[in-house]
């Protein structure tokens, strides 16, 4: 008890993986008895083992899974918007942080959206870009770069000046400070930015999958919720947090040899907080990534697909609703 207070202090692998099982079972636990007292109804709080066999149940149904349908339509709108995200928003932020001039600019046009409502833009999405895949992502993009890009502008600034100051007396132009001193140094906060800017990208998914779309996570909790069923929404919403949790692990595994060679700090594994090799960091970094491609290709073989043949008419409607 001396250390519980001291956020310095390392925890065992095995004590932290306790505690969170621990929690998860509490969670669960204070949930059950919640949904048996009966002071709300099952259309309002289904128990635990309601959702467990809806989950099953739209895991594999008729030999087809609506879920993994669904999911990968999702995950691969949330990685083109991401992937855009960080093209334009990751240089963007750069410019801002390391030119007053530039952030002088262009701040006043992106920083007020980071407390606006950006769900209020979808008309004017809709309006302009149709109801179509573009729309979905152009709305996905909004909703993200207004976020990764202070971020990352936030994370130049925060390098302390004596670096640039350094840098310049030993002959470095202005051009090397900021490609070899201020982005290296803001590394680390830079990849924190990019989880950010998934993670709201998620956020907005099911707002962007309410119009029009044939399939999706935020489609099948759209249509369960006109149903009635509430077990299925459930399933829905734990789907996107695990599926929110993992893009978060691939982002990390994937940048974090990255910033380990822009920076030459010691890569640590996320888990357990012991230091790896750069090799094995490289093979956790591709494996992440090889990981992630048949997301990236069952969505566009669905986007080519979708033009021929809607998936509405392979698989009777993304909800299915038990006889």
């Amino acid at each position: 008890m001396v250390d519980f207070w001291n956020p310095y202090s390392a925890l065992p692998v095995g004590r932290q993986r306790l505690l969170g099982a621990a929690s998860i079972v509490a969670v669960l636990v204070f949930w059950g008895a919640l949904s048996a007292t009966g002071w709300l109804s099952k259309n309002q709080l289904p128990s635990p083992l309601a959702v467990g066999d809806a989950m099953a149940y739209l895991a594999w149904y008729d030999g087809k899974s609506p879920f993994a349908v669904a999911t990968l339509w999702s995950v691969g709108r949330v990685a083109v918007a991401s992937l855009l995200v960080m093209l334009v928003g990751i240089p963007l932020g750069v410019l801002m942080g390391a030119s007053p001039r530039i952030n002088a600019v262009l701040s006043p046009l992106i920083d007020p959206f980071r407390s606006a409502p950006v769900a209020a833009l979808l008309p004017i999405m809709v309006m302009w870009f149709g109801i179509g895949e573009f729309m979905k992502i152009a709305f996905l993009f909004v909703g993200s770069i207004v976020y990764l890009t202070p971020l990352v502008r936030d994370a130049i600034r925060a390098v302390p000046e004596g670096y640039l100051v350094s840098a310049k007396d030993i002959g470095a132009t202005q051009w090397e400070c900021v490609t070899k001193v201020l982005l290296p140094l803001a590394m680390p906060r830079i990849m924190d930015a990019i989880i950010v800017g998934v993670s709201v990208s998620w956020t907005y998914i099911t707002v962007a999958e309410y119009v029009n779309a044939q399939e999706g996570l935020g489609q099948l909790i759209a249509n369960a919720r006109r149903l009635s069923a509430m077990d299925q929404v459930f399933a829905g919403i734990i789907v996107i947090i695990a599926s929110v949790s993992r893009s978060r692990r691939i982002w990390m595994n994937s940048f974090q040899s990255i910033g380990q060679k822009a920076t030459g700090i010691r890569i640590v594994d996320a888990t357990t907080g012991v230091g790896i090799s750069a090799g094995k960091a490289l093979g956790r970094r591709l494996v992440s990534i090889v990981s992630a491609l048949p997301c990236f290709l069952g969505f566009f073989w669905m986007l080519w697909d979708d033009k021929k043949q809607t998936w509405h008419d392979k698989i009777v409607g993304t909800v299915v609703v038990k006889a």
